[in-house]
């Protein structure tokens, strides 16, 4: 890309092109740079803010849309200067919201696709943690011309009733002691008490971030760091079975092709949450094995981590600080 810039956009309830000098202060507006950071973009704010200025040299552009009005005056002014310096451009949103209704979306898409805007939309309920209406990856290359049509097919078929579920998952804090604790318990290797307490959460709160953390970025990664190898063939400990898991895995079945390479199409044509795909086959096999006593016959407890925990906490210990000790150690079993 010649440029890449962040983008979003903001709703007020006032009528008149008041001095927004101010906004740069508001917590709206820290929030979203603040989460553009968090990204790893190079946030740069544009100088004497104001609704309809147009600071080139900025990497952040945030418009506020006044009460009955629809003008994306900046997003209009990024467009112009794209057509008039012949730049590629990648935009950087948290949510394709940011452009509007489903008819400006969809006519702000087929501008981008005519001189060479791409969009980058982050949603970490998908395996490649990209929304399905991105037309460039994370470094900000275009994708391929096949998948940037099937994107412009799910744009001109968008509707209003879609964007309410438009929701991109953000990151969340996963502590590696969190992160510990699910896996240990998943595996059959801790009793459930022991997990939540290393969580630092009820246990409510510790299967609702589960099922978040199963839904995001970090759970790839914590796979490999905290898993034991043979994890894919282990059943799933906890959880609702996923939203149309049984149609996700007919089509699976049907198109006898690689999980993990299709996974995504599949959900995002079903309108969910993309599955890992070891934890696909974690909940199918689960099913398989409906009726059985799948507690008794895969448990596999650590004595010796739990025995090391109940010296610790007996010690006064805080259990979500215990993993961080504990993984220095070598465990003699």
């Amino acid at each position: 890309m010649d440029r890449t810039i962040a983008y979003a956009s903001i709703r007020t309830g006032c009528k008149d092109n008041k001095d927004y000098s101010h906004l740069t202060q508001t917590r709206t507006y820290k929030e979203i740079h603040s989460h553009f950071q968090s990204m790893f973009f190079d946030v740069v704010e544009e100088k004497n803010f104001s609704i309809d200025g147009y600071d080139k040299n900025a990497t952040l552009y945030v418009d506020v849309l006044l009460y009955g009005s629809d003008k994306h005056i900046k997003l209009d002014a990024i467009i112009h200067d794209a057509i008039s310096s012949n730049e590629k451009i990648g935009i950087l949103v948290t949510n394709i919201n940011s452009f509007g209704n489903a008819s400006q979306i969809k006519s702000y898409y087929h501008i981008f696709q005519q001189h060479n805007i791409y969009v980058l939309c982050p949603d970490y309920n998908r395996l490649n943690g990209l929304s399905e209406y991105s037309t460039c990856d994370y470094s900000f290359a275009p994708l391929p011309a096949v998948q940037i049509a099937k994107v412009m097919q799910r744009i001109d078929s968008l509707s209003d009733n879609d964007l309410k579920e438009n929701r991109g998952r953000t990151p969340s804090d996963y502590t590696d002691s969190f992160q510990a604790a699910y896996w240990l318990y998943e595996s059959y290797q801790i009793p459930e008490k022991i997990a939540v307490a290393m969580s630092g959460h009820l246990k409510t709160a510790f299967h609702y971030k589960a099922a978040n953390y199963e839904l995001s970025g970090d759970f790839a990664v914590g796979l490999q760091r905290f898993a034991p190898p043979n994890i894919a063939s282990i059943p799933k400990r906890y959880g609702k079975l996923p939203l149309k898991f049984h149609e996700i895995a007919t089509l699976i079945d049907a198109k006898q092709q690689p999980v993990e390479s299709i996974m995504d199409e599949i959900c995002i044509d079903l309108h969910v949450p993309s599955i890992h795909p070891v934890n696909f086959m974690r909940f199918k096999l689960r099913e398989e094995l409906a009726g059985q006593s799948i507690l008794k016959q895969y448990n596999n407890p650590d004595h010796y981590f739990i025995k090391k925990f109940k010296e610790y906490m007996d010690d006064g210990g805080d259990p979500t600080c215990f993993w961080n000790i504990y993984c220095h150690e070598i465990p003699q079993k």
